[in-house]
């Protein structure tokens, strides 16, 4: 499915659907161009002109439907008559000068001279009833034609010699009158072409007639010098004037029966300008709704084919060879938790109590002995964020010192989720003009429990913030046993050289994360041996933390009280 140049490969079924459901996942893309497919036909509708030709009446002239196809095909066989005429002639006229300047003749077998004999006569009779039909093309000459000896046993012919007694039968029921009738005359066209097949199956028969005497006549003893009759080019001559006019026929066949096609097409041409089919503009509005939605799910599908995003744990598993932590589904809270004050102001996106970020944080503790500094890393700084809180307080519950670090520039959204107070920035201390005392704020997240937080406006330098980690790693790890760095994926490079930093957490947003960004993060630190605990996917809408920070209510709620910050900065382990 993924290969090194980032080019994804459909596969299987499985790849097909995780990018359909991503495509479903954009309702907002759809919706734009479904209402942009609305309002052109909205527009075509009022600039459409309103005094248009009401349907008159449909024209009377019957539609003769007419079949091209055999009548080309009999005139490629009369084509081929003539070329085949001319070429025997040719080689007759050749054997009459040959003959002329030294005649021979050829000793046959009685046998074979019997047999050359019985052909000869076939073929004459043959030639007689060819020579009739072309005359007079009538259903009694060509039933004779086909109960001819040569053709009575070919399937083909008793085939249409069934059909040609079918179609006597149905026009004899039409009566004498049916003259002028269009079905008596579509019946007479049909019975025209059955007999031309069964003549053009004559002639066919008549031609290997012809090349079996000549092989037979051909010398087969040694000849025997003295003077014979020259060949009779007669037969060909007619043959070949019985070709050419078949030909004309055939032509002059082909050329009606295309003016008749002009002409059907003219009438169908006309009757569709006279019959104007409109619909309403309800209908036409909802269809062109229907339309708009098909056109923004197939553009919606193409981006996804393009650029992939993530889908579920199992693909991301496939891919980048990381393992799926947790599966982040933002729920509504039970009545239960409701109950509490504390949890009524709360954020919604806090919730320590769910499993998802429980069995998250247990990936964390159990991957190492005492993490010291994780890096929590992702393409939504908000959903960093939110993972990084959400670890924090789980962290705080297990008696463990926490401090998370917003490298990312996310201090509104680290606001929204949790009272913080204003504090120093990360860029005031990487650039030494404030102190991690003077920076830290503290922030309650439960009964007697609290965590650390070093805020920021601004993204921080990569480079920087892990030399500001290199610089005070030991100094942090007396204060606390976990550090979690929120920042972006443009840390990994800084991570890939870096030893401070423990592990990686990745955060991956359904349908919106590229899979492309999830394999870039990992495959370099997986390369350098770094450790990567795995990806925590967030499945739902963005949580936009940076609007709800501008109204200082935490999400949803109207109020929500600010927490007294009590507890001094930095205080060593096991402090009160």
């Amino acid at each position: 499915m993924f290969d090194g140049k980032l080019r994804f490969r459909v596969r299987d079924p499985a790849w097909l659907s995780s990018r359909a459901r991503n495509a479903v996942r954009r309702p907002m893309f759809i919706g734009v161009i479904a209402a942009c497919v609305v309002a052109l036909a909205v527009l075509s509708l009022v600039l459409a002109p309103r005094h248009r030709r009401r349907p008159g009446p449909v024209p009377s002239t019957a539609i003769v439907k007419v079949d091209t196809l055999p009548l080309v095909q009999a005139l490629a066989v009369s084509k081929s008559r003539v070329e085949s005429a001319d070429s025997a002639l040719l080689i007759v006229r050749q054997e009459v000068r040959t003959a002329t300047a030294k005649p021979k003749i050829d000793s046959l077998d009685p046998k074979v001279l019997r047999r050359h004999d019985s052909l000869t006569n076939v073929l004459t009779e043959l030639q007689g009833l060819i020579g009739k039909v072309e005359t007079a093309p009538l259903p009694t000459s060509y039933r004779a034609l086909a109960a001819s000896p040569a053709l009575i046993s070919n399937p083909q012919v008793i085939a249409l010699l069934d059909s040609l007694r079918e179609i006597e039968k149905e026009r004899e029921g039409l009566g004498a009158a049916g003259g002028a009738d269009p079905m008596f005359v579509a019946l007479t066209s049909r019975l025209t072409e059955i007999g031309r097949s069964i003549e053009a199956v004559a002639s066919a028969r008549r031609d290997s007639l012809r090349s079996t005497i000549t092989m037979i006549t051909a010398p087969s003893q040694q000849v025997v010098e003295e003077r014979a009759a020259a060949p009779d080019t007669m037969p060909w001559v007619a043959e070949r004037d019985s070709a050419l006019s078949a030909v004309s026929t055939a032509t002059a066949d082909v050329a009606a029966a295309r003016r008749q096609v002009a002409d059907n097409r003219r009438e169908t041409e006309a009757a569709q300008e006279i019959s104007v089919i409109t619909a309403g503009p309800f209908a036409m509005v909802v269809a062109a709704a229907i339309f708009g939605i098909v056109f923004g799910f197939a553009g919606a599908l193409r981006s996804e084919f393009r650029a992939p995003t993530v889908a579920d744990g199992p693909e991301v598993e496939r891919v980048t060879g990381a393992r799926i932590m947790a599966t982040v589904v933002p729920v509504p809270r039970t009545a239960e938790l409701e109950r509490r004050q504390a949890n009524r102001v709360a954020p919604r996106y806090l919730d320590a109590k769910a499993d998802s970020y429980q069995l998250a944080y247990l990936h964390v503790e159990q991957s190492v002995a005492t993490p010291d500094i994780v890096a929590i890393i992702g393409d939504d700084a908000d959903v960093s964020a939110i993972v990084a809180m959400n670890l924090a307080a789980i962290a705080a519950e297990d008696a463990r010192s926490v401090l998370v670090i917003d490298a990312a520039g996310r201090s509104a959204a680290i606001r929204s989720l949790l009272p913080v107070s204003e504090s120093g920035d990360l860029a005031e201390i990487i650039t030494g003009r404030h102190s991690w005392v003077d920076a830290t704020a503290h922030v309650s997240v439960g009964r007697d429990k609290l965590i650390d937080v070093v805020t920021g406006t601004r993204p921080a330098d990569p480079a920087a913030l892990i030399e500001l980690l290199n610089r005070d790693e030991q100094r942090l790890g007396k204060y606390y046993d976990t550090v979690f760095v929120v920042a972006g994926l443009d840390l990994v490079p800084s991570l890939v050289n870096d030893h401070s930093v423990g592990g990686t957490v990745i955060t991956a947003t359904v349908g919106r994360t590229p899979l492309a960004a999830v394999v870039q993060a990992t495959t370099p630190l997986r390369e350098r041996a770094r450790q990567v605990f795995g990806v925590v996917l967030w499945d739902g809408p963005p949580p936009r933390l940076a609007a709800r920070a501008q109204r200082r209510t935490g999400g949803d709620r109207k109020e929500r009280p600010q927490v007294a910050q009590t507890a001094p900065p930095l205080a060593p382990r096991g402090a009160t």
